[in-house]
């Protein structure tokens, strides 16, 4: 895999755990209510408690199997062998020494101290509860327009097995003890405001909005080694969105949606930089325009433009700013038709109508593994699709 570009794959019957299993239950009890003032004010308020219990299974480390399985390779290797014993050691001894004195010169911890067995670990339980608000508020203009401005609190209980997938005796400083012990996994809750409006005219549908999220942690991954970690620092987004449709009497369809997004998060010394392409959405603009006949049929030109995003990327802390990668940007273009019949609606697409090279934004930003073909894969070239569809 590796020595082919990760072009090609061999099976070897070794099996290694992604990450514990785990179960997570959740329990809720809410109250929510709604009062209309008059024709232009409406209120709306609620509570929410919520509970959640987490399961997670006993587990050996996939990288405990892999450290234990080069370990055992490595002692057993002829040339290892040979040279252990013109010195009169045993080869796990001559390899401890070699790792011992290569550790202490340049300052790295002995990760094969612990790797010669792969130990099972206990799982455990976890539990995490909260209280949460949220409250809004809806003015009408009239019967066609109306601007609302709204608060709540999220609660998000962290995916165990992901997290918990790099955790390894190697990790934990030689401890094969429960692989709970040492952790500090908390629940994640967010505040979250928005304000906006909207409105529908005859021929016209529109809104914007303003929003502004807020939490004192955020889950990170780590582009080099593929770990995922929770960060106990501030994290704020905020962001633009608008979007309007048009449909006229002469079947002309037209529209554009807009978003834009801001994030940042705290350094070791508290302050504010920009997150990167892979936790903020680069700027993103669609657009269509097509005929519509009288329900029958219809087709239209779409257009999607991502914008480069390099703030991320400018803004890191100089230890981690070769992992925040910057975004380029691209645009794509689809024609689309559809035919509404009697028997069934069918679908012709172009996707990508231009042929554009480009990279999607996992692509460009994912990183792990670092390097092979799998790596930076481009974004799919013009596509025809044809579809059919019967409800019945």
């Amino acid at each position: 895999w590796i020595s082919s570009d990760q072009k090609q794959y061999n099976t070897t019957g070794a099996v290694y755990d992604a990450g514990p299993a785990s179960e997570t239950e959740t329990t809720a009890l809410f109250l929510q209510g709604k009062w209309s003032l008059d024709a232009h004010w409406t209120f709306k308020a609620g509570v929410r408690y919520e509970h959640a219990d987490v399961e997670v299974d006993d587990t050996v480390s996939g990288i405990d199997i892999a450290n234990a399985e080069y370990y055992q390779g490595a002692v057993q290797d002829p040339f290892l062998q040979a040279l252990a014993g013109g010195v009169g050691m045993t080869p796990q001894v001559f390899l401890g020494t070699i790792i011992n004195t290569a550790s202490n010169l340049y300052g790295y911890e002995n990760y094969l101290t612990y790797s010669d067995v792969a130990p099972l670990r206990q799982g455990g339980s976890e539990t995490y509860s909260e209280t949460l608000f949220n409250a809004g508020v809806v003015y009408a203009f009239n019967t066609r327009q109306e601007t609302f401005l709204n608060y709540s609190e999220g609660f998000t209980v962290p995916d165990m097995t992901r997290l918990l997938r790099s955790v390894s005796v190697l990790s934990d400083g030689g401890d094969s003890g429960p692989i709970l012990d040492g952790t500090n996994i908390d629940a994640t809750k967010t505040q979250s405001w928005d304000l906006g409006w909207r409105g529908r005219f005859d021929q016209f549908t529109a809104q914007t909005s303003l929003f502004y999220n807020t939490s004192d942690q955020n889950v990170e991954f780590d582009r080099e080694t593929g770990v995922v970690v929770i960060r106990k620092q501030d994290e704020r987004f905020m962001g633009f969105e608008a979007l309007l449709d048009a449909r006229f009497d002469n079947g002309t369809i037209a529209g554009f949606t807009y978003a834009r997004t801001q994030g940042e998060t705290k350094d070791d010394n508290g302050n504010w930089y920009a997150l990167g392409a892979d936790r903020v959405a680069p700027e993103k603009i669609t657009g269509y325009i097509g005929l519509s006949w009288n329900g029958s049929a219809d087709a239209r030109l779409q257009v999607t433009h991502l914008s480069d995003y390099k703030k991320g990327h400018q803004e890191a802390p100089a230890d981690i700013q070769d992992q925040v990668v910057p975004f380029e940007g691209y645009r794509t273009f689809d024609l689309i038709t559809n035919f509404y019949t009697s028997v069934g609606d069918f679908s012709a697409a172009i996707r990508n109508l231009t042929n554009a090279e480009y990279y999607s934004v996992y692509n460009q930003v994912r990183g792990y593994p670092s390097g092979g073909a799998s790596a930076y894969l481009p974004g799919q070239g013009r596509t025809l699709s044809l579809s059919y569809s019967l409800d019945y």
